[in-house]
């Protein structure tokens, strides 16, 4: 369904777009995609692991806040769009 989706997007792109940039800016997103789903798994199943890169130490400590206080800290990947909509708690406090 994924890779449909993005066909689809390529398809509607390429009628607006010259098709080399139609075609990289749907590489571009369905790779921030993929990272965004890559980590996400890892933060559930291998925090520990990963925590060992301290940029992805600090995003694994933030996501597990947000699993305790589900209204803030949504970002998996970046704290950018906490930070843009005022939901960002650098705290690592629980709940």
């Amino acid at each position: 369904m994924i890779a449909l989706g993005a066909l689809a997007m390529r398809v509607l792109l390429g009628l607006v777009l010259p098709s080399g940039i139609a075609t990289l800016t749907v590489f571009g997103l369905y790779a921030g995609y993929n990272y965004f789903v890559l980590l996400h798994h890892l933060q559930h199943h291998h925090g520990a692991t990963i925590a060992r890169v301290e940029h992805w130490r600090a995003l694994v400590t933030l996501h597990d806040v947000h699993h305790h206080r589900p209204h803030v800290n949504y970002g998996i990947t970046t704290t950018f769009w906490d930070r843009m909509f005022g939901t960002y708690d650098p705290t690592t406090r629980r709940a």
